[in-house]
């Protein structure tokens, strides 16, 4: 093997790693908020990051990938859904999401609380929201997959290596071993 096609090889291998899990900073922490149902209806706030209420405010509840519920928070940034289940939900506040355990009065670990407070992170521009499209899994494959530099990296790695190895193929002029 040339010197060449071994350091083509290695620049693959190393760009390989580079989106593996191997070269991960850790393992990630997803935090899921325990709330208690009273008689399934769920009640909270909108506040901001100066904890000063949101009114108006779109809210929704999404179990998995399907809207369950849409409400709007009141002037003083409250909100209450009614009719809903124990289990994990997601609740989406314009762009802000919050992952959530819904429990029942006798279920619920003593950590639970039974109110649901959501902080929004960007300043609320009215008539601006996510649509139906903040629940988990929301966006297109493709735009996950371009907005992941690792895998940008990996894709560009493989089709570099690719065309350097099939470049030093067609120029491999050397005699054959037998006549």
């Amino acid at each position: 093997m040339s010197g060449l096609r071994k350091a083509l090889s290695c620049v693959l291998a190393a760009t390989m790693t580079l989106g593996s899990p191997l070269m991960a900073a850790g393992p990630v922490e997803l935090r899921s908020r325990d709330v208690v149902l009273n008689d399934g209806r769920l009640e909270g706030t909108v506040v901001n990051r100066q904890a000063q209420p949101v009114a108006g405010l779109t809210v929704r509840l999404f179990h998995g990938e399907s809207l369950i519920a849409t409400t709007t928070s009141n002037e003083k940034g409250q909100f209450s859904v009614g009719g809903l289940r124990n289990g994990g939900h997601t609740l989406c506040t314009g762009e802000d999401r919050q992952s959530v355990r819904f429990w029942g009065t006798q279920a619920a670990p003593p950590a639970a609380s039974n109110r649901m407070t959501m902080v929004v992170d960007e300043e609320i521009v009215r008539g601006q929201n996510c649509g139906d499209n903040c629940g988990e899994g929301s966006g297109s494959l493709l735009s996950s997959v371009m907005g992941n530099p690792a895998v940008l990296l990996l894709v560009a790695g493989g089709v570099v290596g690719v065309v350097a190895i099939a470049a030093q193929n067609n120029n491999d002029d050397s005699t054959p071993a037998s006549p």
